[in-house]
């Protein structure tokens, strides 16, 4: 596999070994990680969906619970998210590629669009992370300053 300038586009060798690497390497493996992470996800969800019902019955379940679970459920759709984000990226990459007549054309459907994805899967870590969201938007304005005073002893 190397990326070919006068394509704009990586290149896999024309043979069956490279129809495997194309093929199952990259494409089946990253399909297989997305499924595998959304069955984790969902599992998860579900028992977290089960205790929150649970905690809703007891009534002397505490704040500090239900917003652990909160968050947990929040994390479980940045990760369905993310892996669905990739999912879009490696299709794009191995299917609408395909349909790419020019050089530019090639060149959106492979670079530019894991770009994009890379790019939209920081906006969905900062959107669903308020302490990073607080230090990236406004890391400037929440910086406070602090003084301190020594004091020396004669």
């Amino acid at each position: 596999m190397w990326y070919d300038t006068t394509v704009l586009s990586w290149q896999i060798r024309a043979s069956p070994c490279g129809y495997v690497i194309a093929s199952y390497m990259t494409f089946l493996h990253g399909l297989a990680t997305c499924v595998i992470i959304f069955a984790i996800d969902t599992f998860t969800f579900l028992c977290l969906r089960r205790k929150i019902k649970e905690l809703h019955k007891d009534r002397e379940s505490s704040a500090s619970q239900i917003k652990i679970l909160k968050d947990n459920i929040r994390l479980y759709i940045q990760g369905c998210m993310s892996a669905g984000l990739l999912i879009l990226a490696l299709t794009s990459f191995h299917f609408f590629s395909r349909f790419a007549s020019t050089r530019l054309e090639k060149a959106a459907t492979n670079t530019f669009s894991w770009q994009i994805a890379h790019i939209l899967d920081g906006v969905i870590l900062i959107t669903f992370n308020k302490s990073l969201r607080d230090a990236f938007l406004g890391g400037m304005k929440t910086l406070k300053k602090r003084t301190t005073y020594i004091r020396s002893l004669p």
